[in-house]
């Protein structure tokens, strides 16, 4: 398998991962509660996600920066 396909390969697997993660984390937002926010209070909330997310996903976070490192 050439180099260049199996990183395409290997990205699409995160994208897939991403996009999965991604609908999970729409379920567990609260989009009513949000109407009620102010804009500090959305900044918050969402921070608080993403960081939870990050935190949760450090291993695959680090897989995807090894990728970008073995390409370039």
């Amino acid at each position: 398998m050439s180099i260049l396909r199996n990183h395409i390969e290997k990205i699409d697997v995160l994208k897939d991962e991403i996009t999965e993660d991604t609908e999970k984390i729409l379920e567990i937002v609260d989009i009513d509660s949000l109407f009620r926010m102010n804009k500090e209070e959305i900044k918050t909330y969402i921070t608080e996600i993403l960081y939870d997310y990050w935190e949760s996903k450090e291993k695959m976070v680090e897989n995807a920066i090894k990728l970008g490192e073995n390409k370039a």
